[in-house]
């Protein structure tokens, strides 16, 4: 599976600070979510930061909208939304899949890793 470009900028940064640098860079990439859609229907419950999900429906955009109050979450929401733009609604098994493969969870705390759970479990709903 080839990476996406902001996965693979990721993927290919090396040591804690390169990557979380990366992360946080990709975010920049995240369009910024309208207030009237960080509603508490949007807002993925078990994060510690607050991150939103939403539905787009607009013709050849990501299939999701998202927003989280964190840099880093923006950034992993980026490039989880890039992949999602790509390829389509994936399953909780290939998000998994894609995370281990661009090598994001081993430079991530244990509350992201477990927030990117809840997220992951919210884009498979969504699907």
């Amino acid at each position: 599976m080839t990476l996406p470009p902001l996965a693979a900028g990721v993927s290919e940064a090396r040591g804690w600070d390169n990557v979380m640098r990366h992360i946080m860079l990709a975010g920049k990439h995240l369009p910024v979510l309208p207030e009237s859609l960080r509603s508490a229907g949007n807002k993925i419950a078990g994060c510690q930061s607050n991150v939103w999900l939403d539905v787009n429906t607009e013709d050849g955009a990501s299939p999701f909208l998202a927003w989280s109050d964190s840099k880093v979450i923006r950034g992993l929401l980026a490039v989880m939304l890039e992949k999602a733009a790509l390829n389509g609604p994936l399953t909780i098994a290939e998000w998994q899949e894609f995370l281990q493969q661009a090598g994001l969870e081993r430079y991530l705390s244990e509350s992201r890793t477990s927030g990117l759970r809840y997220v992951i479990a919210a884009l498979a709903d969504l699907k």
